[in-house]
């Protein structure tokens, strides 16, 4: 683990190479007034007719270049992937061999609960390097809550990368048993030397000449087998995965959508997104181990407890996804449809060369009508008020299109840009996260108890396996797609399209939410069957080798369970596909 710890903090170094080899993305600043010698927004350059307005050179990087950076970033997430593996398949099977059953529950939710304190950490440090411009020493002259913000995303990395290298030291030199568990553990340890003597024999025999063992390859094809036709441990996988697709993907998709939907910015929303999280899981979680560990609950009430948590948090998201601010009233801009950049235009803007290069969104002297920006509301001219805040005057389409109005002025910033409902909207996130972080414990020790001892850390690989491949792979393209879905307002670049600029919060909001809720259905069935199959798994508290210990033929009974039990024995896996009950622990 303290290896797979030094692999993270290489990806972490990885990730911070495009930063140094680019530099920060001036070329969005230099597509409005900030000109790479002169970066100081002018707002002259935002007016109808502006030189500024035109069509401008297409000096941004090539395509080549920027297969770079994605190749980095690919490496730096595969090595992160694979270093991180290594605590989910090995960190759980360590705790739990060196831990008595009865125990676990307890020790389960302390680490789950420092687990995932892990990305709550991770959106908070996110809320503060994004408060920093991505170069921490220029003024771009733009505020966090302009969509052309790029915060310091390097920064995290740098910071992880110390205090995991800090921490893997000191986890390298831990045994492979804990001194306080060796008395526990001598009686499985002599089990598991004929395990071992078994498995060397057959390594040696089955050797070939390019040093490949080709009956290890075969058993552990055969034991993949065995895990795949266990069906308590396939229901719960599988229901793991749509878990995962639903969770990661709206966590992932949380911040954005808090920043479009309630109108906030982004490290406002990186802060609502770790503050909803962090004492709901770590408590959530807290409770559901101390309870177990007291109550010591059966596995058909654990399994039965852990389908209902899937009901109510769709039932949760159901509530939420009716939740949300009304769209920006935006001149040209029709809720639910695509909008391009000539549909922006009307005959008071059409001699402005305005373009979607530039999103300054400006709000109506009545505060009725929202524009993309000064030049699509034909504005010639710019002034600052007694309050030090700018405002565009001089708006044809002010005088033409609000009836009533004299004064043909805009201000920055979207009309109504106030809403109260995130409040309810938070409330509802927090519960739900409580009430489904109180069954993870639960749901780990269904997991482990479902599968041989011996095959703990093969089920641990298997599941992490499919996991990767069905849901942590699939779920950034799925909720990319929702939010690529909902965009209304795309930037216009050199032919080709750049950042979205405005969202339909309407569309994002059903679609987003009803996707996530879809997932959570196919999991609670999932798990649903888990119930109905949880009884057949038993010694869910009670010590593997218990009723051995107490018994006067010990050392021969170790080393018939051994032989019955051989994770590598081709006969062990024959005699467990006969019995399609789970094994008994």
């Amino acid at each position: 683990m303290g290896m797979g710890a030094l692999i993270v903090v290489l990806s972490c170094f990885i990730s911070i190479v495009p930063y140094m080899i680019y530099g920060p993305g001036l070329h969005i600043l230099s597509n409005t007034a900030h000109a790479l010698g002169a970066r100081k927004r002018s707002p002259d350059s935002l007016l109808c007719n502006s030189a500024m307005s035109g069509h401008r050179e297409c000096t941004g990087p090539s395509m080549a270049d920027s297969y770079t950076p994605f190749a980095l970033f690919f490496a730096a997430n595969f090595l992160n992937g694979f270093g991180a593996s290594t605590f989910f398949i090995a960190g759980s099977s360590y705790m739990d061999d060196n831990i008595r059953k009865k125990n676990s529950p307890l020790y389960f939710g302390m680490g789950l609960a420092f687990r995932l304190l892990g990305p709550v950490v991770g959106f908070l440090t996110a809320g503060i390097c994004l408060r920093f411009y991505e170069d921490p020493f220029h003024n771009p002259g733009i505020s966090p809550k302009d969509p052309r913000w790029v915060g310091a995303w390097w920064m995290g990395y740098i910071l992880f990368a110390v205090g995991l290298t800090v921490v893997s030291l000191p986890m390298m030199m831990f045994p492979r048993i804990l001194p306080a568990g060796k008395n526990y553990k001598v009686n499985r340890m002599q089990r598991l030397s004929v395990v071992k003597a078994n498995k060397a024999a057959k390594c040696a025999e089955g050797s070939g000449q390019h040093g490949i063992s080709i009956a290890m390859i075969k058993d552990i094809i055969v034991i993949v087998k065995r895990l795949l036709r266990n069906p308590i441990f396939m229901f719960h996988t599988i229901g793991l995965v749509f878990v995962f697709l639903a969770t990661a993907g709206f966590g992932t998709s949380f911040s954005k959508y808090v920043e479009f939907q309630f109108r906030q910015s982004a490290s406002k929303a990186n802060y609502y997104t770790g503050a909803a999280k962090v004492v709901t899981n770590i408590v959530g979680i807290l409770v559901g181990g101390v309870v177990i560990h007291r109550f010591r609950p059966g596995p058909r009430v654990v399994a039965g407890y852990s389908a209902f948590v899937e009901v109510a948090m769709m039932a949760g998201f159901v509530a939420m996804m009716f939740i949300g601010c009304e769209s920006p009233t935006i001149a040209g801009v029709t809720p639910g449809s695509n909008v391009s950049a000539t549909s922006l235009l009307e005959k008071c803007n059409v001699d402005c060369n305005c373009n979607t290069q530039i999103y300054e969104p400006v709000c109506s002297s009545n505060k009725m009508m929202s524009y993309f920006s000064p030049c699509h509301a034909g504005c010639r001219s710019a002034g600052t008020s007694p309050m030090n805040v700018t405002i565009y005057k001089d708006c044809s389409c002010i005088a033409e299109g609000d009836h009533g109005v004299d004064d043909s002025y805009v201000t920055s910033g979207l009309c109504g840009d106030t809403c109260q409902k995130l409040g309810l909207f938070l409330g509802i996130v927090i519960a739900g996260q409580f009430l489904g972080s109180t069954g993870r414990v639960g749901g780990l020790l269904i997991f482990l108890r479902c599968v041989d001892p011996i095959d703990k850390s093969m089920a641990m690989g298997t599941t992490g396996s499919i996991l990767h491949m069905l849901a942590f792979i699939p779920y950034p393209l799925i909720y990319g797609a929702i939010l690529d879905h909902s965009c209304m307002i795309w930037e216009e670049k050199c032919g080709r399209r750049g950042n979205c600029w405005v969202y339909d919060p309407d569309k994002l909001r059903y679609t987003l939410h009803l996707v996530t809720i879809i997932f959570l259905a196919i999991a609670g069935v999932c798990y649903t069957g888990q119930f109905l199959l949880s009884g057949r798994i038993k010694r869910f508290y009670e010590d593997d080798l218990a009723e051995d210990s107490s018994s006067s033929d010990g050392q021969d009974q170790y080393e018939s369970k051994a032989t019955i039990n051989e994770a590598f024995s081709v006969e062990s896996i024959h005699k467990a596909d006969e019995k399609p009950e789970a094994t008994r622990f």
